[in-house]
């Protein structure tokens, strides 16, 4: 595996995780919309400032480069290992071949 590969595989799993802390903040303070009172505001103002800095860093990753990188990654593997890239289509064919004919029974 490359750097270059392996870099873009942190990113996305980053990207993946921070999009995930997103979802959990955007619930939290979805669930203190009702709620009164000076700590909760105070809360609710850093809980969004915080949903707005992890946006913006995921906005700055650069998909495309990633989605590149899996592709390069991909094109190696083939390059480097043409026979087992055609066992892999042959055993896929196979069990989708299986399947259809035990489902259409």
């Amino acid at each position: 595996m490359t750097k270059r590969t392996a870099r873009g595989r942190v990113e996305a799993e980053s990207a993946a995780g921070l999009q995930g802390v997103i979802d959990s903040a955007d619930e939290m303070l979805e669930s203190l919309r009702d709620e009164q009172g000076e700590a909760v505001d105070r809360l609710r103002t850093r809980v969004a400032a915080s949903v707005q800095s992890a946006r913006e860093r995921l906005q700055s990753l650069d998909v495309p480069e990633l989605a590149g990188d899996a592709i390069d990654s991909a094109a190696g593997f083939l390059r480097s290992n043409p026979w087992r890239t055609v066992a892999i289509g042959a055993l896929a064919t196979l069990a989708v071949s299986l399947v259809l004919r035990a489902s259409s029974r």
